[in-house]
């Protein structure tokens, strides 16, 4: 496919990193490219062959280890975790297995805490250290089953889980349940309880003088991640979705079983694999990011189509590159949904919704993006990668011309609660920041040293005349109020803090969203 080809080569940097992709249907490869650098030292190029660590893609391999034990009657999903991991807190002792593979365990996220830490990409980090890093925590971020919140210390533990159950690593039983059955003899899990050898590829981020270096991560942790694998492997994972043989077949079965909350609802996770709805057709997909190698795995059941898409380019898109070729093979089935409520509904705003809207938002999955909403006397426009003009829809919905994206204002709470795009159909939430100008006795006051027991770790705060910094694991990071009681950090792991002052005494909550409520205590 020539368009393919040619959108290819144009995510590709010369003489850089790149992608390997591959589109399967109904049992076969319909296409199959490569571009790029596999090893740019040694000007070695990407091919369909080519091994990459697919990061949380690996995950689904994870979860069909531990239906696979289900099935040989060694564990039940519905156990309680304690009851296979010694010294964990007692707040864990009603998360089940099937709420570490759903993501509705509450367990913060141990790379998060890591990383908040000071723990680097490059630094060993052992499955005793992750443990001891879990094991720390005071408490859940919610009681198990009451939401969903992503996050990969499940999957870690259940790595632990296979080997206490088996006496085998994840990646010993993987090979011998999974990788060796399915004749998938290019993909194995490394790290200290895989195999030694690191991916074929080498992963890379830019190094800032329009080059790139290296950006291998050297944690030795598995289950949330760490498969090694290519193209041509994949594609025999895959047929499990649609083979007759009864036992994967079941197993594929139960791996697209969303999963159920507390009060019945369900949620667009299963185990290891995502749901959603891609320009009018449902997908199940799941992407991976670890270091500098980034995955997307995209599947059309109903087409029984699938696109693969592995990086080595830590600042590459293959999510973006796998829909758009999605958009090339499946143009004639493919739709730009409308939104509903349709534009016939059109009504005027009201003045409490002309006052509120105006503002600034941001995604609460993402802070660091977002979006601003105008007013000119009557009309309101969206600045989101350009100017749209918002239409009041009824029932607090706001539309644009093209009915393909949604933002919905609750008419209670007078503000604007949510976003929905057309292209996925996913709703995002969102809040509006109230700036705040901060005093010279509200910047004095935070300057101090601070501790996290949780983390074992300390931060400084100080003022260096112009503005507030932090200085955490030796590196110094840009300081603003963003609000009264938050700030924004320029850490990349520790994007806010959430500032509680009480008898005297400061503290700081971390405010990344699977882990938001760590406490550094003034000293």
């Amino acid at each position: 496919m020539k368009s393919i080809d040619i959108l290819l080569q144009q995510h590709q940097v010369p003489k850089g990193p790149g992608y390997a992709v591959a589109v399967y249907q109904r049992g076969q490869v319909i296409y199959s490219g490569a571009a790029g650098l596999a090893d740019i030292e040694r000007n070695v190029g990407l091919t369909a062959a080519s091994v990459f660590d697919i990061a949380s893609v690996s995950k689904q391999f994870t979860a069909a280890a531990l239906v696979i034990l289900e099935k040989q009657g060694l564990l039940s999903l519905d156990d309680r975790l304690v009851d296979y991991i010694d010294g964990l807190p007692e707040y864990c002792n009603s998360i089940r297995l099937r709420h570490l593979l759903n993501h509705t365990s509450g367990l913060r996220d141990y790379n998060e805490l890591l990383f908040q830490a000071g723990v680097q990409f490059d630094q060993a980090v052992s499955d005793s250290q992750a443990l001891a890093m879990i094991k720390r925590q005071y408490a859940l971020e919610f009681a198990p089953g009451e939401k969903f919140e992503y996050s990969n210390t499940g999957y870690f533990l259940l790595a632990q889980v296979v080997q206490a159950v088996t006496g085998k690593t994840l990646s010993q039983f993987s090979q011998q349940a999974i990788l060796t059955p399915l004749e998938m003899t290019n993909s194995y899990f490394w790290g200290r309880a895989g195999q030694d050898q690191p991916p074929v590829v080498k992963a890379y981020c830019d190094d800032g003088n329009d080059g790139y270096e290296p950006q291998m991560a050297n944690w030795q942790t598995l289950g949330d991640g760490a498969l090694c694998t290519n193209t041509q492997d994949l594609l025999k994972w895959d047929n499990i979705f649609y083979t007759q043989d009864p036992y994967w077949r079941d197993i594929a079965a139960r791996l697209q079983q969303p999963g159920m909350l507390n009060n019945g609802a369900s949620t667009e996770y299963g185990l290891g694999l995502e749901f959603g709805r891609y320009r009018g057709l449902p997908i199940v997909f799941h992407d991976g990011c670890w270091g500098g190698y980034l995955s997307q795995y995209l599947r059309f059941p109903e087409q029984q189509l699938s696109v693969v898409v592995l990086s080595n380019d830590a600042d590459g898109d293959p999510i973006g590159l796998a829909e758009s070729i999605a958009d090339i093979v499946l143009a004639n089935v493919l739709v730009d949904e409308q939104v509903l409520p349709e534009l016939a509904r059109r009504e005027a705003f009201s003045e409490s919704m002309l006052r509120a809207l105006p503002g600034r938002y941001e995604f609460l999955h993402d802070p660091e993006n977002g979006f601003e909403i105008v007013r000119s006397g009557e009309q309101i426009t969206l600045l989101f990668g350009g100017e749209r003009v918002l239409y009041h829809a009824g029932d607090g919905q706001l539309v644009n011309d093209a009915g393909q994206l949604t933002v919905i204002f609750d008419m209670q709470q007078n503000l604007v609660v949510s976003w929905l795009g057309a292209r996925t159909g996913k709703a995002f939430k969102v809040r509006k920041i109230n700036y705040f100008q901060p005093s010279k006795a509200d910047l004095n006051r935070l300057v101090g040293h601070y501790f996290s027991a949780e983390l074992n770790t300390q931060l400084e705060i100080c003022h260096n005349g112009q503005a507030l910094v932090m200085i955490s694991a030796e590196e110094v990071y840009q300081l603003e109020y963003s609000e009264s009681d938050l700030l924004k950090t320029s850490h990349e792991d520790m994007t806010r803090l959430r500032i509680q002052q009480r008898q005297g005494t400061v503290s700081l909550f971390t405010g990344v969203h699977n882990v938001l409520n760590i406490e550094f205590v003034k000293t």
